[in-house]
């Protein structure tokens, strides 16, 4: 269910309600390996989530939009590793948190974009009195910032991506700041060339974390690029 209000001709408030559910999946079920079972008595997720938000124009070219949530989720899907990996059911889980997205158009040709976001994420298992607050949630606090161009048959981006305020715990830093960057070539209506080169800061950090090996384990990689070509048929 949704509501929205028109302020004036520059701005609209709207709020928004509904519900969810995620099932567990075939392999979260049933798998029989030597790293990873099944749980058959896996419950679907089941949640709620509120959201108030608000869209308006500061001057010629220039977007904000600005959002906040509350999520309430029950049966959440988790998992664990002792040896091998299964998923279960925790108690409930609850999300808080805001957005904030700022775009400008400079030109036809030039435009930029730059947003922060907080997340919060409280769990409660089985059997606690409270909860507690998620130690693997990669960004807490996070941020976006990119520049894109565009030309006859050129375009190209570079975006840049930060989080901060991560758990020691289940991360090796705290913090990181990604810059990616693509440049796309359209030759005709069929074929694309394209480079794009990603973690240009070569920034060591992960976005999965691995309570039972430790914080690293799923690192993410550095450096590197991509050249080639894209047709479609």
């Amino acid at each position: 269910m949704s509501l929205n209000r028109e302020v004036n001709e520059k701005t609209n408030v709207y709020a928004s309600w509904g519900q969810s559910v995620r099932n567990p999946t075939l392999q979260q079920l049933f798998s029989n390996t030597p790293y990873w079972i099944g749980n058959p008595d896996l419950k679907p997720e089941t949640g709620s989530t509120f959201t108030l938000g608000m869209n308006t124009k500061l001057n010629a070219g220039t977007k904000l939009t600005a959002s906040i949530y509350s999520s309430d989720i029950k049966n959440a899907i988790d998992w664990e590793y002792n040896g091998i990996t299964q998923y279960f059911n925790i108690d409930s889980e609850k999300r808080r948190g805001l957005d904030l997205n700022l775009t400008h158009t400079f030109s036809p040709h030039w435009n930029a974009s730059a947003g922060y976001s907080y997340a919060q994420i409280l769990v409660k298992t089985d059997g606690a009195t409270d909860y507690s607050n998620y130690l693997s949630n990669s960004a807490p606090n996070g941020y976006h910032a990119s520049v894109q161009y565009t030309q006859n048959k050129w375009d190209a981006s570079l975006n840049l991506k930060a989080a901060t305020n991560r758990s020691l715990e289940d991360f090796t830093t705290t913090s990181y700041m990604t810059l990616d960057m693509v440049i796309n070539y359209q030759m005709n209506p069929s074929t694309r060339l394209y480079a794009k080169g990603y973690n240009l800061t070569n920034q060591a950090y992960e976005l999965t974390a691995n309570v039972f090996y430790g914080p690293g384990s799923y690192p993410m990689p550095g450096r590197n690029f991509f050249v080639g070509v894209e047709h479609r048929m």
